[in-house]
C-alpha cells in the first residue's frame, strides 16, 4: 500500500485523529498497571499499546514525526483529566471510537482509510473485551 501524503496538510482529518488518539491515551495510563496479569489491566494496556503504535505508525509516515515526539507536543499544551475507573475508561474509549470512526468517514483517501480502520477494529476489540469484565450492575 502506498499513501500520497501531499495531501495531508496540519488541519486535516488525520492530524485530529492523532491527537484524539494522543489525549485519549494520556487521560488512560494511570488505570494501566503493568505488573498486572488481571484480564481487565490486560485488556486496558492493550487498547493504550494499540494507540501507541498507531500514533508512532501514522505521525512517522504523514508528519516525519517520532510518535512520542507527537504525544509530547500535542498533550503537553492542554491539561488532560485522567480516567480514574475502568468503567470511565470504557465509556471514553467507545466515544473515541465513535469520533475516529466519524473522522474516518471524512477522508479522501481510500488506502488511508484502510489503514486506520484496521487499527480503529483492533481498539474496538479490545473496549468490547474491556467491557467485558467490567462489573456489571449497579
Amino acid at each position: 500500500m502506498t499513501f500520497t501524503n501531499t495531501r495531508v496538510r496540519e488541519f486535516t482529518p488525520v492530524k485530529e485523529l492523532l491527537v484524539k488518539i494522543a489525549h485519549h491515551r494520556q487521560r488512560c495510563l494511570p488505570l494501566v498497571d503493568a505488573h498486572s496479569h488481571q484480564n481487565i489491566d490486560r485488556s486496558a494496556s492493550r487498547f493504550v499499546k494499540i494507540e501507541k503504535v498507531m500514533l508512532n505508525k501514522i505521525a512517522n509516515l504523514f508528519f516525519d514525526q517520532n510518535g512520542d515526539d507527537f504525544i509530547a507536543e500535542h498533550t503537553n499544551k492542554t491539561d488532560i483529566a485522567t480516567i480514574s475507573h475502568y468503567q470511565e475508561m470504557h465509556f471514553m474509549n467507545a466515544q473515541l471510537l465513535r469520533e475516529l470512526k466519524q473522522l474516518l468517514r471524512e477522508l479522501d483517501d481510500a488506502n488511508l482509510a484502510m489503514l486506520l480502520s484496521y487499527w480503529i477494529a483492533a481498539l474496538q476489540v479490545e473496549n468490547d473485551e474491556l467491557e467485558k469484565y467490567l462489573p456489571q450492575g449497579g
